[in-house]
């Protein structure tokens, strides 16, 4: 979870958002034997959540 707030003197209020994220890739292929194309997807797609949730942190 990723959250975020702003407020002063610059807004005329609070200012909260909230993002969710769920690493699901890799899910499947503990339960039944995935292999190939599918391993290999799931594998990127957990890449690129792991680098979208550096992106957050440094910002």
């Amino acid at each position: 979870m990723i959250e975020s707030s702003a407020h002063g003197d610059e807004y005329d209020g609070v200012i909260f958002s909230q993002l969710n994220l769920i690493d699901l890739a890799g899910s499947e292929s503990s339960k039944t034997e995935t292999t190939g194309l599918w391993r290999k997807e799931g594998s990127y797609i957990s890449k690129s959540l792991l680098t979208l949730g550096t992106v957050g942190v440094l910002h």
